[in-house]
C-alpha cells in the first residue's frame, strides 16, 4: 500500500512557480516483483531539474538514506532502503539548474512485512566513529524454511533490515543457489553465479536481470569476480 501527500499543511504541492509535473508521479511499490523493500517513483517536470531523494530514517539521521539524481525532465527513480511494515517517509526535493531549491514533495509509502525466515538482527554496541557510511550487505547462504532461493539482504547500523531479495516466484531464479554470494561491479549493479542455472546474472539493485552468461556446459561453483578490464573470471 502506498499513500502520495504533499509536503505542507494545506495538501497542495510546496513547488516554485516555474516548476510543475507534466506527467505523474505514478508510485510503485515492488516494480520487479523480487525486491519487496523498494519501489519507483515516475514522474516529468516541465523544466530541467536534478532530484534529491531521502528516505527518512527511524532513528536518527543516520539511517537516513539520500542520493542525488542528474538533471533531466523524465523520471524513473528507483527508491531504495525501506522498511518492512512501517509507513516511510520519501522526501523529493527539486534544484534548479544553479542547485536552487524548487520545492519538496512528500510521499508515505507502507511497506508489507518481511517474508518469512528472514533473520532478526540484535545491535549490542555501536561504535559510530568506527562505522563506514551505508549499509551491511549479508550474504545469506540460507534461510529455515527452503533452502532456496537464497536471499541476500542489508541492514543498517540500528539491525533494521532495509533491503532485500526474494526470487521465490522468479521465472529463471527460483531456485536461485549463488554459493560465495553476490558482488558489486564498477558500474553499480549486483553480480553473481548461480549453480542452478549454471549462468552468471548483472542485475540492479531492483532484482531486475540486465545480462547474463551461459557456462556453455560447464557448472558453476563458488566464486567470481570482475577483472579490472570488464572481464569475469569464474570458477
Amino acid at each position: 500500500m502506498l499513500l502520495f501527500s504533499c509536503s505542507d499543511d494545506n495538501d497542495e504541492p510546496s513547488l516554485d512557480a516555474s516548476l510543475s509535473l507534466t506527467n505523474g508521479p505514478v508510485v510503485t511499490v515492488n516494480p520487479s516483483g523480487v525486491a519487496p523493500l523498494t519501489a519507483e517513483i515516475i514522474f516529468s517536470t516541465n523544466i530541467n531539474v536534478s532530484v534529491k531523494i531521502r528516505v527518512v530514517g527511524k532513528n536518527d539521521e543516520a539511517a537516513d538514506v539520500i542520493h542525488t539524481f542528474p538533471s533531466a525532465n523524465d523520471f524513473e527513480l528507483p527508491v531504495l532502503g525501506l522498511y518492512a511494515n512501517y509507513d516511510n517517509q520519501v522526501e523529493l526535493t527539486f534544484l534548479g539548474v544553479q542547485e536552487q531549491d524548487l520545492g519538496t514533495l512528500l510521499f508515505t509509502i507502507r511497506m508489507l512485512p518481511l517474508v518469512d525466515h528472514m533473520p532478526e538482527i540484535e545491535i549490542n554496541t555501536i561504535n559510530a566513529e568506527e562505522i563506514k557510511s551505508g549499509f551491511n550487505f549479508v550474504n545469506c547462504f540460507g534461510h529455515n524454511d527452503d533452502f532456496n532461493p537464497q536471499r541476500p539482504f542489508m541492514f543498517d547500523q540500528f539491525g533494521d533490515i532495509r533491503w532485500y531479495l526474494d526470487y521465490s516466484d522468479h521465472p529463471l531464479l527460483s531456485e536461485l543457489f549463488y554459493d560465495n554470494g553476490m558482488g558489486r561491479l564498477e558500474n553499480g549493479n549486483l553480480f553473481f553465479g548461480d549453480g542452478s542455472t549454471n549462468a552468471i546474472y548483472e542485475i540492479t539493485m531492483l532484482g531486475e536481470i540486465v545480462n547474463s552468461w551461459r557456462l556453455q556446459g560447464f557448472g558453476f561453483h563458488h566464486h567470481d569476480i570482475e577483472k579490472p578490464n570488464g572481464n569475469f573470471l569464474v570458477t
